[in-house]
Formats: C-alpha cells, sequence, structure tokens
C-alpha cells in the first residue's frame, strides 16, 4: 500500500442534519494534503453514491502497543528512561530516521528509494532521505515545528502509529 489511506486533521465543528436525522463532522487537514485525502476519500461526493468511511480520536499521549515503563523508571545507567511518545516529537522524528526499520517501513509502505549512491545494497533509504521524506510529507522545514504546532504533532503520531503497527504486523499494513 503506497498511497496513505488516513490523515490527521483537526475536529472543528460539529452539524446536524435534521431533515435526514444525520451529522456531520468537519474535520480540517492541511490544504497541501487536501488533493490526496479527498483522491482517498474516493474523490468528490456524488448524490446517490455515498461512500462509508471511519471516524477515529488520534490518542496524542501514547500508542497502544507501546511497551511499559519499568517498574523504578530508570534504566540500566541509573538515568531516567522515558517512553518513546514521552519524547519531543522532534526527537521522535530524528530518532525514527535514523531506524533501518523505519527506513525500509518507507521503502514498502510509501514507495520511497535511496538516491544516495553505495546505499542500495547497505540502507533500504538513506538517513537523509527519511528526513526529507518526513519533513515533505508534513509540508515542515525542521522537525522542531512538530512540537511547535498542535496539529503538525499530531500528524507525526499518525505516521508513528501507523509505522509501529507495521513493524507488529507488516501483512496487515
Amino acid at each position: 500500500m503506497k498511497d496513505a489511506a488516513a490523515y490527521a486533521g483537526v475536529f472543528s465543528d460539529f452539524k446536524l442534519v435534521k431533515t435526514r436525522s444525520m451529522a456531520q463532522f468537519i474535520i480540517e487537514i492541511p490544504i497541501e494534503q487536501a488533493d490526496a485525502a479527498l483522491a482517498a476519500m474516493g474523490g468528490v461526493p456524488q448524490a446517490g453514491r455515498e461512500k462509508p468511511v471511519a471516524i477515529a480520536r488520534i490518542n496524542t499521549q501514547q500508542t497502544s502497543h507501546a511497551p511499559e515503563k519499568p517498574a523504578d523508571g530508570r534504566n540500566g545507567n541509573g538515568a531516567d528512561k522515558r517512553r518513546f511518545t514521552e519524547l519531543p516529537r522532534a526527537t521522535q522524528a530524528a530518532l525514527c530516521c535514523k531506524r533501518r526499520a523505519f527506513r525500509r517501513w518507507l521503502r514498502e509502505f510509501h514507495g520511497i528509494s535511496t538516491v544516495d549512491v553505495g546505499l542500495e545494497n547497505e540502507d533500504p533509504v538513506s538517513v537523509a532521505s527519511a528526513e526529507a521524506w518526513v519533513k515533505g510529507t508534513l509540508g515542515i522545514t525542521s522537525k522542531t515545528e512538530l512540537d511547535k504546532v498542535p496539529m503538525l504533532g499530531e500528524q507525526w503520531d499518525c505516521i508513528y502509529i501507523t509505522f509501529h503497527d507495521w513493524l507488529i504486523d507488516p501483512e496487515a499494513a
């Protein structure tokens, strides 16, 4: 699956459609992602051709698959140990881009390939290519924006959750 089927957004409004006994949920996403999100939804809605979709709340506190913290809250060196999801998002993104598994996911899930000569047999995607993908996908120039702009942070969370789920079961993705 190369195209994203889920997009992070901000729940901004709710409307009742009394004549149809329905409700409308308004989700705002960055304009840069609008075309891709619309395509993922099947294009412009047409009367008489409703397409079922799902709404899910993003848990920005932790992922459901996060390993538990040691009982004493420390690592083997006596320093405090934090869950990955407790790290600043800029740090999470930097660490992910360095992970071979994340770069393999980019190649297999998003079709990203390395352009760095000599890396084809060593790494699936270069660290620089992974960082460029993260920045380009989120429309940022610096990973620090992930900690400054809440919606960008939530979009990073979606990327990480999708990657983490792929780690657990690559066939399900």
